[in-house]
């Protein structure tokens, strides 16, 4: 498998159950690669197979074979999944709107419905209709009379629909319409029996997500209420390292500290809190040992 290849499965997300962010993986693949090369020369020269791959990741996932950089962006991710498979895995751009998109009457999944009446959805031509999406294309052509018309492709969670912007709708929001951008837009369906259906823009306002409400607890009450909580067993002395080690996992996992020698066991700042528990263990394994980490689950 060339490293185009391996390249491409990373940024699927092909690897996301080793041990390492895909921003990690992106960072050493080449060097795995060359390495497993070089190992079976004798055998395949210049060729790593699959399964090799797997078995070098496997005994990668260690502290020192992976940089401390961290994870792409989401939206970064989202469009890298987005690239290689068609289509978004692990989460969708449009997922912070979803409260929004479901009040809305008209989406992509009706409007194929509506090309597969009768009709091909003809009695619903000129209805006005509100459509939220992310703009994944977006360019402008000349009219005959040298104004610029502006033509969309809109994505939502089910489809896409082209809009059309025609000359004085394109001067007024041509300006809001580059692409990866979550819109909301309104305006007239245009239905003919040999083009798809269209919709016709009058606005365009951006998506925003819904403000969420301020968690006033304590972080002693959120811990608490936490379905999953990391206790650590160390001495005062390996506080410094552990402290590296677990800001470079920043997440919603509560982390409390066991110092034995002091009597004292403490809940962390939540600039120490982690993402995912098991990723943290195998970061600390070698730091503190197995013995000394355990994860609670809330009954």
């Amino acid at each position: 498998m060339n490293k185009r290849a391996v390249e491409s499965l990373i940024k699927a997300g092909c690897f996301d159950e080793m041990g390492a962010r895909r921003a990690q993986c992106i960072a050493v693949f080449e060097s795995a690669m060359d390495a497993q090369a070089n190992q079976k020369k004798q055998n395949v020269t210049g060729q790593v197979s699959f399964f090799d791959l797997g078995q070098g990741a496997e005994s990668m996932r260690t502290e020192e074979t992976y940089p401390e950089v961290p994870e792409y962006p989401l939206k970064e991710l989202l469009a890298q999944e987005k690239e290689m498979t068609g289509v978004y895995c692990s989460a969708h751009p449009l997922d912070e709107y979803a409260e929004q998109l479901k009040k809305l009457p008209v989406n992509t999944a009706y409007i194929a419905e509506l090309s597969e009446q009768e009709d091909k959805g003809l009695h619903e031509d000129g209805r006005r209709v509100a459509m939220g999406g992310i703009i994944v294309e977006s360019h402008a052509k000349s009219t005959r009379k040298g104004a610029l018309m502006g033509f969309l492709t809109l994505e939502d969670q089910f489809g896409q629909i082209e809009c059309m912007l025609f000359p004085k709708v394109w001067e007024q929001y041509s300006h809001q319409v580059g692409p990866d951008r979550a819109v909301l837009i309104t305006g007239r369906l245009s239905v003919r029996d040999d083009e798809d259906i269209k919709l016709l823009a009058d606005t365009v306002e951006p998506l925003s997500a819904p403000k969420q409400p301020r968690d006033t607890r304590t972080d002693a009450q959120i811990a608490k209420d936490a379905p999953q909580r990391l206790f650590l067993r160390l001495k005062r002395a390996q506080m410094s390292r552990v402290q590296d080690l677990l800001s470079a996992l920043k997440g919603q996992i509560p982390v409390y500290i066991n110092l034995p020698e002091e009597g004292i066991t403490l809940l962390t700042p939540r600039s120490m809190w982690v993402r995912d528990a098991r990723e943290a263990m195998l970061r600390l394994a070698k730091e503190i040992g197995d013995e000394n980490m355990k994860v609670v689950e809330k009954q």
